[in-house]
């Protein structure tokens, strides 16, 4: 199983989409997982601006990820919630403070023993999980 971050996911509503992207998600779409807490990003990007067409084909996109990740949505569950409080407190006595929102992902990742696949590699440094940005 492979945790994607937010920007993975959200490469797919790019009007132009990257080649190497698009052929690394195809490669691995059945091992990719969606954790909630990217689907919860994603809808909070769209209820952003105003309603408009853009919008509405960015609503469809979530309800289609959320169709084909049926089964393979990772939770932020009670073994979470325990492993976000030991990632938390380590950050902060090594590597700085983690804020709640960025230590959830790899709350969630620590608990499934997966390696988190994002472009974003510094918002999760201070968590200490296992990153690796697919694209490099």
């Amino acid at each position: 199983m492979i945790p994607v971050d937010t920007n993975v996911l959200s490469e797919l509503t790019r009007r132009h989409p990257t080649p190497r992207e698009l052929a690394w998600l195809e490669a691995k779409d059945p091992l990719i997982a969606a954790p909630a807490k990217a689907l919860l990003e994603l809808r909070y990007g769209i209820s952003r601006p105003p309603s408009g067409s853009r919008q509405s084909s960015l609503l469809r996109f979530l309800q289609m990820t959320r169709d084909h990740f049926r089964g393979r949505i990772l939770v932020f569950d009670e073994s979470a919630t325990e492993a976000y409080g030991e990632i938390a407190a380590e950050a902060e006595r090594s590597r700085g403070r983690l804020n709640v929102a960025a230590g959830q992902i790899p709350a969630i990742s620590l608990v499934h023993g997966t390696t988190i696949q994002t472009r974003k590699l510094i918002a999760f440094k201070a968590s200490g999980a296992s990153l690796v940005n697919p694209w490099d």
